[in-house]
């Protein structure tokens, strides 16, 4: 399990706020700070999924999550469904 610097864990729970899964997070946390990370260090920043995440990642998390869905009102409905696809990859 790699050690996480505190600038990396803040990508991670900004990523999964926005509705990136898991396997993806591990990807982009792979590419872009080539750290092995696991699906299960990954969950451990998400509130929804873990009930030991801490407290500064909880508020981030939510923080984050209501300023992406504030976002999303603001796009008009023939540009949402292509963004929430994007944010989800629904196609794979």
């Amino acid at each position: 399990m790699a050690r996480l610097r505190d600038t990396e864990r803040r990508e991670i729970v900004q990523r999964l706020a926005c509705f990136e899964s898991p396997s993806e997070v591990v990807e982009y946390v792979s590419e872009a700070f080539d750290k092995d990370v696991t699906v299960r260090q990954v969950c451990h920043y998400d509130p929804t999924r873990s009930e030991e995440t801490a407290e500064k990642w909880k508020r981030l998390f939510e923080e984050t999550r209501e300023s992406f869905l504030s976002d999303l009102d603001t796009i008009p409905l023939s540009h949402r469904a292509v963004r929430l696809r994007g944010a989800t990859d629904l196609s794979g």
